[in-house]
This record gives C-alpha cells, sequence and structure tokens, in this order.
C-alpha cells in the first residue's frame, strides 16, 4: 500500500516544479491586473537586472534591492487557455501568399476554368523583379484541365524568418506560350516570440532591446516603476528584430520592470536601472 502513496508523492511534486514554466518563482509569483489592459501583467522577482553595454554585450547579474530571480528576458508560456490567441485565416483570393502557424509559406490560387494545360510553376524573388526569380517547383504542379473552379495550394518550406519574398505563378500550356501572374509579396515573420536582454542596463536617456513577435499575433511592452504604475507602453507588430527605443530621460532614477505581453499567451519581463 505504501508504494501507489510514494508514486502520487512523485507525481505531485513534478507537477508542482512544472508550474515554473507558466509562473515564475511560484508560488511566490506576484500578478496584477489593469484596468486599460485585458491581460495579467507580472511584478514578481523585481529585485535585479541583467547587466549590458551600449553593444548588448550580457556583463552578468546584478542584485538591487534583493535577489531578483534570475529570469529576466526569457519567454514563458501563460496557462488559461482563454487567453491564447487563434491564427488567423486569410480571406482567399486568386493569388496569394499567406504565413502558416509554423511560419511557412503557404501559396494559393484559384483557375474558373483549365483546358490545354499542362500545370503551373511557381518562383520566387527577394526582390520584386522577375529575372532575378528563382523556381522552387522542381516540376510543374499538375493541372486539372476541367470546366469548374479548382484551388491549388503549395507550401514554401524554405523560406527564412525576417526576410520578404516576391512569388509569381506561372501557367503552362500544352501548345500556347506560358503567362505569368504576380508577384504576390510576403513578410515572413518568425515563428515564435523571443527577446534580447535590455541595453545598456544601467541606462541615462533610453534603453533598447530587440524582439520577435510571432506570426499571426501582436505584442505589447509596458514599463513600470517599482510601485507598479505604468509609465510607459509601446504595441509591436508581428517581425523579426524590431529594434525598440524607450526613452526614460522624463522619469525619475530607479528601478524598472519591463513586462512584454504576446498575444498568443506568451510574456517576458526584465528590469532596468535608470541612472543620472
Amino acid at each position: 500500500m505504501m508504494k501507489p502513496l510514494h508514486l502520487l508523492v512523485l507525481i505531485l511534486l513534478v507537477l508542482t516544479s512544472s508550474c515554473d514554466l507558466f509562473k515564475p518563482d511560484a508560488p511566490e509569483a506576484r500578478w496584477i491586473t489593469s484596468e486599460t489592459y485585458d491581460f495579467p501583467i507580472y511584478v514578481g522577482g523585481f529585485a535585479g537586472y541583467v547587466h549590458t553595454d551600449a553593444e548588448a554585450n550580457l556583463l552578468g547579474n546584478v542584485n538591487y534591492g534583493g535577489a531578483g530571480d534570475g529570469k529576466d528576458w526569457q519567454v514563458f508560456e501563460y496557462l488559461p487557455d482563454d487567453l491564447r490567441g487563434q491564427p488567423q485565416t486569410p480571406e482567399l483570393s486568386f493569388f496569394t501568399a499567406t504565413l502558416t502557424e509554423e511560419g511557412q509559406v503557404r501559396l494559393a490560387w484559384v483557375t474558373e476554368s483549365e483546358t490545354q494545360m499542362l500545370g503551373f510553376r511557381l518562383y520566387r524573388s527577394d526582390t520584386n523583379d522577375i529575372p532575378t526569380a528563382q523556381e522552387i517547383t522542381n516540376e510543374p504542379i499538375p493541372a486539372t484541365n476541367i470546366s469548374e473552379t479548382h484551388v491549388y495550394y503549395y507550401t514554401d518550406t524554405t523560406v527564412i524568418p525576417g526576410n520578404i519574398y516576391y512569388y509569381w505563378l506561372e501557367y503552362v500550356f500544352t501548345e500556347y506560350p506560358s503567362t505569368f501572374h504576380g508577384p504576390v509579396m510576403i513578410d515572413v515573420s518568425p515563428a515564435t516570440n523571443w527577446v534580447s536582454a535590455a541595453y545598456p542596463n544601467p541606462c541615462q536617456d533610453s534603453f533598447k532591446l530587440s524582439v520577435d513577435v510571432k506570426v499571426g499575433t501582436t505584442a505589447t511592452m509596458l514599463l513600470l516603476d517599482q510601485a507598479h504604475t505604468i509609465r510607459k507602453t509601446k504595441t509591436l507588430g508581428q517581425g523579426s528584430e524590431q529594434l525598440i527605443t524607450t526613452l526614460v530621460g522624463d522619469i525619475a532614477p530607479g528601478l524598472y520592470r519591463v513586462y512584454i505581453w504576446f498575444r498568443d499567451g506568451h510574456y517576458s519581463y526584465g528590469d532596468v536601472l535608470i541612472e543620472r
């Protein structure tokens, strides 16, 4: 009878320890709400900062009025399912390029009727110049040659986050010259959220940080003082390596909390020391 009891205790310990994935330094984690924003704000572990220079080099961790929690600038997942965003499904048009949840490019096109067609080829370039485009289909995508509306899909899995791409669609006929359609342009945003450490830290008039906002979502950055009053705010769209500069010359010296809420149910935080 003792073995099942011991196993149950071990399972409870494992589940308890895994809470750190969602709420750092639990059970002492501290969360607040704001009438202005519809998401929770984490203010726990507000006692230390990551020391960086003006070139974003990491110089170590500094205790400031306490030990902190050593988890600044990590991205955590928030637990409640109802706060997690859902990927948006774009409306289909004649020839479109959209981002999947995995950060790949999904191409779609519609034909109303097909006759004497061999198939379709797709081309891609990083400039709006078709002579620079390279074919991404090894062989033509077979046509249906039917007199009904048909939708085609192709997923480009070779894109690199942070780049802009242009796509062209070639209609390949059995007896007639090919025709081209496009281009459609798309900005490939990252598949995951990421935040750099703020720099320089300590700072005087401003600090910077680089943020990746996942495809299909947005983010909100808040700067809070030690009384948990919101002093600065910024809204971020999806994109890679967004360099955010926050001016702080108009607020008093001290330790401040940077909190970023991603609309897909993730968050990140870190503390910045303002000096004069």
